[in-house]
């Protein structure tokens, strides 16, 4: 509709990738055009940086960056109107707005007092107040920062997870920009509450595919001791590509003793030359020592193997043989070998498939 502040702030988020829209340089300086035509201060400087460094398809042009960096004329930032350039009037400016009813204003004077910035003293109250005028009409940040009040028990609110919670879901519902602002939140209400309750609100966020909801609703399974439940999700979140949710999967799979996928795991979260924090340092030790003791002997008979005589099982590489006989043995038990196995050709695959669309997606 030709807001310069609206449009600026997008530049922005699209220049830093933020509020789940992919990082672009074009974009952002698409917007920032936009409106430093309209005279917003800010996008200038923003232009004026693209121009110094040739980003965004700018070539470098160090007359239009001094332009860009020295403005002619400073204008309030959300409303165009000239203002002296100082955080006195700004927030004087900004005041009228918020005072006037607009919901944008209120929830950055509420953020501004939160912080105490722009002249402004730090007062938790004061920024509740204004959160609290701008989540009445409907401003999904406003409500998150306001369920996070109510999470903490701050700015005068008393600790209330449902009300917390309530603000998560209706600002999630209402912009699908603030979905990590608000499973942050929701996140953290559910490490604060019973398994039941955690699961209400983890398993819809799960069930759309939300890779970190999917990882704790897992841990919520893992501690009532449904480890088949447990396992699915953290599967689920795993081949999302959240890597947390890989050194998860691949450490409940070694002490579940399903040591096919655990070799799987292993080989997805491990590669040469990558560098180790302490504690991924210790699981790598911790699960190939266990996978190549496993090696060690037949997977069918037990006996000692050595070199000559080890024969892997071609599909996951985990077990060895001494001979066909015993590999045939090992695969026709019962809970043997052959489920194991098929189990992590369906990784694999899922695997694959998964590769396949992100390839797929940014060709496009």
């Amino acid at each position: 509709k030709g807001a310069a502040w609206a449009q600026f702030v997008l530049g922005h988020w699209f220049e830093i990738g933020a509020y789940g829209l992919s990082k672009s340089e074009h974009d952002a300086k698409r917007w920032y055009e936009k409106a430093a035509k309209r005279g917003h201060p800010e996008a200038m400087v923003g232009m004026g940086v693209f121009f110094l460094k040739g980003m965004g398809g700018c070539p470098v042009n160090l007359y239009k960056a001094c332009r860009g960096r020295c403005p002619s004329a400073v204008r309030c930032l959300f409303c165009n109107v000239p203002v002296a350039l100082n955080d006195k009037n700004r927030t004087g400016s900004l005041k009228k707005h918020a005072k006037k009813g607009a919901a944008w204003a209120q929830f950055v004077l509420g953020n501004w007092f939160e912080y105490g910035s722009n002249s402004l003293s730090k007062s938790e109250h004061d920024a509740k107040r204004w959160y609290e005028k701008a989540a009445k009409q409907g401003h999904p940040e406003a409500m998150v920062r306001l369920g996070n009040f109510y999470l903490d028990g701050v700015g005068g609110c008393t600790v209330n997870l449902s009300k917390a919670r309530e603000y998560a879901e209706k600002a999630m519902s209402l912009d699908g920009n603030v979905v990590d602002l608000s499973l942050d939140l929701l996140l953290e209400i559910s490490d604060r509450v019973g398994p039941g309750e955690a699961k209400s609100i983890l398993v819809p966020l799960a069930e759309n595919g939300i890779p970190r909801a999917q990882l704790g609703l897992g841990a919520v399974f893992a501690l009532e001791d449904n480890f088949l439940a447990a396992k699915k999700w953290f599967e689920a979140s795993a081949l999302q590509g959240n890597e947390a949710a890989d050194r998860v999967i691949l450490s409940f799979c070694s002490n579940i003793l399903n040591m096919p996928e655990t070799n799987f795991w292993f080989n997805i979260v491990y590669k040469p030359g990558m560098t180790l924090d302490v504690v991924a340092q210790e699981l790598q030790e911790s699960t190939g020592r266990r996978l190549r003791q496993l090696r060690d002997n037949c997977g069918g008979c037990g006996i000692k193997l050595d070199g000559d005589r080890r024969k892997y099982c071609k599909q996951c590489r985990t077990y060895c043989y001494c001979s066909r006989e015993c590999q045939k043995l090992h695969w026709s038990r019962t809970e043997g070998h052959r489920s194991e196995c098929m189990a992590v050709r369906a990784l694999e695959e899922k695997i694959e498939m998964t590769t396949s669309r992100s390839s797929a997606s940014s060709a496009k």
